[in-house]
């Protein structure tokens, strides 16, 4: 430990001060170290504390939940599962579904938020005393941790440790930073995709503060790609499965702004603070290029605008005060790095504190009560499989008393069972095969590529696979019949009806009914002109596809900005429908025919006579032969 903190403190200016902030790595036990030790144990104490312990019902439950259960499924990413998270996601949200998961998840915590708290002490001590700058980072942190958003915090510390470096003239020694840094993007791309994949062009822009330039890129590469597929591995997947979860999470993440941008009003307070902590951003970087040099200064600009954009969209894309946190949880280590970059003036604390307080959302970590609750309840399903077996229970019981399956629908699920929607839990509430679509919640596969994947799942699946399809699979205002479209109409095709309640529908695998598809009409509309849909005869699925040629400036400004201004839309017999751009190419039933034989309240007496879309473009209307 003496050689690693000589030779870290050996990268630092030659004076008692920079080398005074290793004494905690060289003897932790003295006394000038005490009140840090003890900052950084109640800071993972609280910030550490396990929040999603019980898995369930509900669109973000449900999910999480889901992720817990991929591997004891056996269940492969990029084959079998396509989600926003890798395998590695349920390190956020370990619930009591698994003993391991938890002791993996816990760890996860403890070391992100270590790493968080050790990068904020060094930036803090700059400004401040010591050991001010030890409890103030264990405030920053416990005040701002997301709900099981550990990955956040191992994202912020190894932020800050970046710019930290890059704006330092150092030997090559410091290349040990973006090494480990690029250790970390490969676990954070198969915890949370987007996490990952900002931190890794960070590793390279640090690289460029190093003597040997290229040998660190070389070795950061090696090192990335190298950790990359030992993760892979160690999460018990296969390495031929790799690029396809890789393209797939790509697609996942490019498409999200235009099918899932909402705004929650109030909002307008949310846009007035992200400006103004921008241009205070801004103004500290005109300040450094000419303190530190434009060099310096540019490579500060770039992690900290790929920082702010990671924030942006997750915070301002799907826009209420729940995901706002995110912009100023991701603005922090930009502005606490400013604060103690030349001068020490404590004015300089204020946008930093200010981000905090906009950024709050420790309130589950700051009662004392509540986290010794957390902390005993996982105690407990770790030692005790009594309790354990008595959690998971109950907790399946509350899913069943809102989910309400029937007999007669069990008495069809004997096989493998995917279901529709978000309810991903399902079958894990009833001991079920889950066995899902690749995109398992539908709202996400918003992309016709995604589209398709499910699709041709849904039309290679095995002769006893059933589906569970409750009466609204659409979130945001979006039609369940067009949300995905092309895996509805092969739901349609290639299932049949087996039982159904008011609330759900079984439907299983039968062979395909459906003729192909004959193009009978195609017209130019303008936006919302009235269309009249065709007439269809009996036995005969209508569905339409839309090309839209709006270019406006709106738009292009919307996607540039990850804002959906503009969104398309469609207006069928007076009631709007959100449609993602990307699935506009259907095909959108319109039309379904008595012989599909679904209930009505499933869309199975579907039968729009007029629609009107948002914008202007070319829509072609198919007919399709249903046995």
């Amino acid at each position: 430990m003496d050689t690693l903190a000589r030779a870290v403190a050996s990268e630092l200016p030659d004076d008692g001060e920079a080398l005074s902030r290793f004494h905690l790595l060289r003897r932790p036990w003295r006394q000038e170290n005490q009140s840090a030790l003890m900052a950084l144990a109640t800071c993972a104490v609280l910030a550490a504390s396990p929040v999603t312990l019980t898995p369930g019902d509900g669109l973000d439950r449900s999910w999480l939940t889901a992720l817990n259960l991929a591997r004891p499924s056996s269940l492969r990413f990029g084959r079998d599962i396509l989600f926003t998270y890798g395998p590695w996601g349920y390190l956020d949200y370990p619930t009591g579904t698994s003993r391991q998961n938890l002791v993996l998840g816990s760890l996860f915590a403890l070391v992100s938020v270590a790493v968080a708290w050790w990068a904020g002490w060094r930036a803090f001590r700059r400004v401040i005393s010591r050991d001010r700058a030890a409890w103030a980072s264990s405030a920053v942190i416990v005040l701002m941790i997301p709900a099981g958003g550990a990955s956040a915090m191992l994202l912020v510390g190894a932020a800050l440790g970046l710019l930290d470096m890059v704006s330092r003239r150092t030997g090559d020694s410091s290349a040990r930073y973006p090494l480990a840094a690029s250790a970390c993007a490969a676990l954070l791309l198969q915890v949370k995709f987007s996490e990952g994949a900002v931190l890794i062009p960070m590793v390279f822009v640090a690289c460029f503060a190093v003597v040997k330039r290229r040998l660190t890129a070389i070795k950061c590469a090696l090192t990335f790609v190298v950790c990359t597929g030992l993760f892979w591995l160690l999460g018990a997947q296969q390495i031929g499965d790799l690029p396809r979860w890789f393209i797939g999470s790509i697609r996942i993440s490019r498409g999200y702004t235009e099918a899932m941008a909402l705004e929650t009003d109030p909002n307008s307070i949310g846009y007035l603070m992200m400006v103004l902590l921008t241009v205070t951003v801004a103004l500290y970087l005109l300040k450094s290029a000419y303190l530190t040099g434009l060099f310096v200064a540019l490579k500060v600009a770039v992690i900290a605008a790929l920082l702010m954009y990671l924030g942006l969209r997750e915070g301002f894309g799907r826009h209420d005060v729940g995901h706002e946190a995110f912009f100023y949880i991701l603005t922090v280590p930009v502005l606490v790095w400013f604060a103690g970059s030349r001068n020490t003036s404590r004015l300089r604390l204020f946008p930093v504190f200010l981000a905090v307080s906009l950024g709050l959302n420790g309130f589950l970590h700051t009662n004392p009560s509540a986290v010794r609750s957390r902390w005993a309840t996982e105690l407990e399903i770790l030692t005790d499989k009594r309790f354990r077996n008595n959690f998971v229970e109950v907790s399946k019981a509350e899913a069943r008393k809102r989910y309400r399956l029937t007999g007669d629908l069990l008495s069809q699920l004997q096989g493998p069972v995917a279901v529709d929607g978000w309810e991903a839990a399902l079958p894990w509430a009833y001991n079920l095969r889950w066995n899902p679509a690749p995109v398992f919640q539908s709202y996400v596969a918003y992309t016709h590529a995604l589209d398709l994947i499910n699709r041709d799942w849904l039309i290679h699946s095995g002769e006893s696979q059933a589906i569970l399809r409750p009466t609204s699979t659409g979130i945001d205002g979006r039609n369940s019949l067009w949300d995905p479209p092309a895996y509805v109409v092969a739901e349609i095709c290639n299932f049949r009806p087996a039982a159904s309640t008011e609330v759900w529908l079984v439907l299983k695998k039968s062979s395909d009914r459906c003729s192909q598809p004959r193009l009978i009409r195609a017209e130019s509309v303008h936006a919302n002109d009235a269309i009249a849909i065709p007439v269809t005869g009996p036995g005969e699925l209508l569905t339409m596809s839309f090309s839209p040629t709006d270019t406006s400036v709106f738009v292009t400004i919307g996607r540039s900005l990850n804002k959906s201004f503009g969104e398309l839309s469609v207006t069928a017999d007076g009631t709007r429908f959100r449609l993602p751009r990307a699935l506009a190419v259907g095909p959108l039933a319109v039309s379904v025919p008595a012989t599909v034989g679904w209930p009505s309240q499933f869309g199975g007496t579907t039968a729009y006579h007029s629609l009107s879309f948002s914008e202007a473009g070319t829509v072609r209307f198919n007919i399709i032969e249903v046995s």
